[in-house]
């Protein structure tokens, strides 16, 4: 019995022009991306937020940065300890 020819696979339709690609976001001025995401709020009905100063710092920030303080210098006096334990370890070795 003969055997039967495989048919060649089909290859995909290709588009007669395909589009070119997209700018890549950072490539684009600042003002550009600011202006294009205002009209993106404004066209989907979201309320824009409003724009607070950088420097006026609020209470919570100032409450951060204490507890990152206290944080910070807990870990220093926990890596002075290990120093010291280190120190400790390796005079008895030697």
């Amino acid at each position: 019995m003969a055997k039967a020819k495989k048919e060649p696979a089909r290859k995909p339709a290709s588009r007669p022009s395909a589009r070119p690609p997209a700018p890549l976001v950072n490539s684009l001025p600042p003002q550009i991306l600011e202006e294009a995401a205002q009209g993106w709020l404004k066209s989907s009905g979201a309320a824009t937020p409003t724009s607070a100063p950088i420097k006026s710092r609020d209470p919570k920030s100032d409450e951060l940065v204490d507890c990152l303080d206290a944080t910070l210098k807990e870990l220093r006096r926990e890596i002075a300890e290990l120093r010291e334990r280190i120190s400790r370890l390796e005079g008895r070795n030697a």
